[in-house]
């Protein structure tokens, strides 16, 4: 199924879609969910050094075009990093958060570098929601789209540098009294599922 085909698919039983997994703390779920429906504080969407195609432009037009004034900055976003805007039009959050995804067959960065800019994406995302106020953050599995990124691997690297975030020594505990509830979206449920059960 193509992600257009899977944005415009009929909506789940609730917009909560359907829940796979919760932590024993409660704090990490893994839902089957529609991001664009998806009720959440704030939502990622992976995009290019400015807004791409494919998610984050369906993303960027549902939240219409008062958010292309954030994007016009000369050099964009960095690859790794993020940047919060308003939700705008989108109703069902508070804040979307953006963060430039590597592609991962790009020859510029080595295998380890790009393992890594993909980790950078999730914690930066982390930060931005938490410094734009945010209490809840939801996340696609960032790059398993048009970015080619391997489904397990980035699954393993969604779940692994979150965790992280959250154990961090010295944030760890700010971190954790900021956001209450991350979610990871998910159409295709094994990869993140297996990642998320097993140990690092």
């Amino acid at each position: 199924m193509s992600l257009e085909q899977e944005i415009s698919s009929p909506s789940l039983a609730d917009s909560e879609g359907q829940l796979i997994a919760r932590d024993v703390t409660g704090r990490f779920e893994l839902r089957r969910a529609n991001i664009l429906r998806f009720p959440c504080s704030s939502i990622v969407s992976p995009c290019d050094r400015r807004i791409a195609s494919g998610l984050s432009r369906t993303i960027c037009d549902a939240a219409g075009p008062r958010i292309n004034v954030y994007f016009k900055t000369p050099r964009g976003i960095n690859a790794g990093d993020a940047l919060a805007t308003p939700s705008f039009n989108l109703k069902s959050c508070h804040h979307i958060i953006h963060t430039h995804v590597a592609h991962y067959d790009d020859r510029r960065y080595s295998s380890a570098l790009v393992k890594q800019l993909l980790a950078n994406c999730y914690r930066n995302c982390i930060v931005q929601a938490i410094a734009a106020g945010a209490t809840e953050i939801a996340f696609p599995v960032i790059g398993t789209g048009w970015k080619n990124y391997p489904q397990r691997l980035a699954a393993r690297i969604a779940v692994n540098t979150v965790r992280d975030v959250f154990r961090h020594p010295i944030y760890g505990a700010k971190r954790r009294a900021a956001i209450k509830r991350v979610v990871f979206l998910v159409w295709h449920v094994p990869p993140i599922q297996s990642a998320a059960t097993s140990p690092k």
